[in-house]
């Protein structure tokens, strides 16, 4: 039977989970889950020069006036 690990962001969340499946550990729809919760953020974005291609590397690379404003067109999110 599958195992699933439920992560939520804030403990409040997780609280909310629980109240609403029943507890922090059990079996829904033939599934068994476990609650767990964050205490920060836990992903980021890669950097801008990472998330472009490679001709637009050197663009983003640096915070430079005569590049800004960037287009959120050029970036892969």
């Amino acid at each position: 039977m599958p195992h699933y690990l439920i992560m939520t962001k804030k403990p409040s969340v997780r609280k909310d989970f629980a109240k609403a499946l029943g507890g922090k550990k059990g079996l829904l729809a033939d599934y068994d889950f476990e609650l767990t919760n964050l205490r920060w953020l836990w992903m980021t974005l890669k950097e801008p020069n990472q998330q472009t291609p490679a001709y637009l590397k050197a663009k983003y690379e640096y915070w430079k006036l005569k590049y800004l404003p960037w287009s959120l067109d050029d970036l892969f999110w």
